[in-house]
């Protein structure tokens, strides 16, 4: 009964399905699943599901109050996007949209600001009755605020440890092979002037230390992407640019506007560049573009990155892309607080556009960090998610 629907509640007989559609009537004590969730200490909600693209709230539990800063039944019986902006209204209705159409769970993690800023794991579940078609969906929300503070004190100590290596491999050994390579090549130039036997050996190792010397700085790159240009966003994504230019394959375009100073933490501007590079790479390897852009716009208060394409764009169906890299990019502006939207180019194509609010220099740790995880919160109605 319903295998084809993997994930899903199912409504299998007329006594619970009687049963589900008196919620609203007495939401906590006439079902006992529902008494359940009045202990819990997620917060839970119910939708249901009805004509025209109309979702209403037909439960809240008692933990959700404290969350959305309003008591049950001021939410209750109210539509989804009810007092809520255009755009995070749209938004909010594509998430339960697609729940119906797929009949499959949703979760994401957000940084949001209910009643103080926090970030969150939401949870969609969709309820289907024995035709396959959703009727209700089931939603949760977790607090995972204190995760993520010790995902990203990892992730900080991580990054530390990746820039010491990165200076090390560096300053350290890259320095050495460069050295290395000059002593080869100017002992190969005095034994070709000299007709010595061993000049072409010269030049074999004069080679050798110089493809030495480019794999050390990659290698370092990768470790710590922004150690080579010492921390500056903008003439590390320059220099990838020009690299990827060089092999003649790809027309790219780099274009920098910087009117204020980065006060970044190297954390953000280190996933800045990844994000780039990954939103460079699809474009390169999928887009079939003949033209790619490049644009990095460094304003007082926020930072945007721009990768754009005049290629095949989302194709037919009109729907963005999925996968690794995708998902890498999302998770990475989240950790950051950053917004990032996939959309239509302007040129067909596609646009990838990363912004990530700019922390005040004067700003303490703490409050940059409060900052960061504001700044990727778009404006939440009081409504469930």
């Amino acid at each position: 009964m319903l295998a084809h629907v993997p994930g899903a509640f199912k409504i299998r007989n007329s006594r619970q399905n009687k049963a589900i559609n008196a919620i609203g009537k007495n939401p906590v004590t006439f079902i006992p699943p529902l008494s359940v969730f009045e202990a819990a200490m997620d917060a839970y909600w119910v939708i249901r599901v009805e004509p025209k693209n109309r979702f209403v709230c037909i439960y809240v539990n008692l933990a959700a109050e404290p969350v959305m800063g309003l008591p049950r039944n001021k939410i209750i019986g109210k539509p989804i996007g009810q007092g809520l902006s255009a755009g995070d209204k749209a938004r909010r209705l594509n998430r339960y949209q697609m729940i119906v159409r797929e009949r499959k769970p949703l979760r994401f993690e957000d940084a949001v600001k209910y009643t103080v800023p926090m970030n969150v794991e939401t949870t969609l579940t969709p309820v289907c009755d024995e035709s396959g078609t959703c009727r209700y969906i089931l939603g949760s929300l977790r607090d995972i605020t204190e995760r993520v503070r010790l995902e990203n004190a990892l992730e900080e100590a991580t990054n530390r440890e990746q820039q010491r290596l990165g200076r090390e491999i560096h300053e350290g050994l890259g320095q050495q092979l460069t050295g290395l390579a000059f002593l080869a090549s100017a002992l190969a130039h005095e034994a070709a002037l000299g007709h010595s036997p061993t000049s072409t050996d010269l030049v074999t190792l004069a080679e050798i230390a110089n493809r030495a010397v480019k794999s050390c700085r990659i290698i370092a790159r990768g470790v710590s992407p922004l150690t080579e240009s010492q921390g500056s966003l903008v003439s590390s994504l320059r220099n990838i640019v020009e690299q990827v230019s060089a092999s003649g394959r790809d027309r790219i375009a780099f274009q920098a506007n910087q009117q204020a100073p980065l006060t970044l933490s190297w954390q953000s501007l280190t996933h800045l560049h990844r994000i780039t590079l990954e939103a460079l790479d699809n474009a390169l390897r999928h887009a079939g573009a003949s033209e790619i852009h490049v644009i990095v716009d460094i304003s007082p208060s926020a930072v945007r990155i721009e990768v754009a394409d005049n290629g095949c764009g989302f194709g037919p169906a009109g729907v963005p892309p999925t996968g690794v890299g995708i998902d890498s990019m999302r998770k990475r502006a989240v950790a950051i607080g950053a917004d990032l939207r996939i959309q239509a180019g302007n040129s067909g194509g596609v646009s990838v556009v990363c912004t990530c609010q700019q922390p005040r220099p004067t700003d303490d740790k703490k409050t940059v960090r409060t900052r960061d995880a504001k700044a990727g919160a778009r404006r939440r109605g009081r409504t469930p998610e």
